[in-house]
């Protein structure tokens, strides 16, 4: 119990607990645990209900400001018009306090390096292609320590599931980003996953990312 305020609580038994029930249920108690020697504890309505879920009926809504990412569905921005937001392609970006500044992309070997110069500093995302995730992107402030800003980041499938295996289908640079596509094995089959990075200001974007499960 992790709240400080008035919280409505609905808990759903499982398929398989409601099959257990028959359609007979007793209630025989309640059992709270974890509790502070301070805390006070108030409960109020407790029902026991069917609940009946109809189908949720939609209006379209108007399109979204900007267009999707490849892969990316429109969900309910399917009606006539488009909304106020978001005004730009980068949507929520943070503001670079340094006036002047630049960035490039270069190759080093088999990694890719986007580097950004400013008045602040400098900073380096380097992104070497071996596993598939995001564990491949390194990053360093001046001469500080390298170190790994997404690790453990990627792809979940079934659940939460990551992949086990990631089998390299191809990166190539186009123009300010890298484009890297892997196919991985997952519980339901193999899905083909791409990436697309860039760097906007002192912002590594991965932003674009679709998959398909084969």
């Amino acid at each position: 119990m992790g709240w400080t305020v008035w919280n409505l609580v609905h808990r759903v038994l499982s398929a398989e607990d409601a099959a257990k029930t028959n359609g007979d249920c007793l209630l025989t108690g309640i059992e709270i645990g974890s509790l502070r020697s301070n805390d006070f504890v108030y409960f109020d309505n407790l029902s026991l209900y069917r609940d009946e879920n109809a189908p949720l009926e939609y209006e379209p809504r108007r399109k979204r400001g900007v267009d999707p990412f490849p892969g990316q569905p429109q969900g309910l921005n399917t009606g006539e018009g488009e909304l106020p937001f978001p005004t730009r392609e980068e949507t929520i970006l943070p503001a670079n306090r340094a006036e002047h500044f630049e960035t490039e992309l270069a190759e080093d070997g088999s990694s890719y390096v986007f580097r950004y110069r400013g008045d602040d500093g400098t900073l380096e995302y380097r992104y070497e292609p071996q596993k598939g995730s995001f564990s491949d992107i390194t990053a360093r402030w001046g001469n500080g320590k390298a170190f790994h800003p997404l690790s453990g980041g990627g792809p979940r499938f079934g659940g939460g599931a990551e992949s086990d295996e990631a089998e390299r289908v191809d990166v190539r640079r186009e123009g300010d980003s890298v484009v890297s596509t892997w196919k991985m094995q997952t519980a339901g089959g193999i899905a083909e996953v791409t990436y697309v990075l860039r760097l906007w200001q002192k912002s590594q974007a991965q932003s674009q990312g679709s998959w398909h499960v084969a």
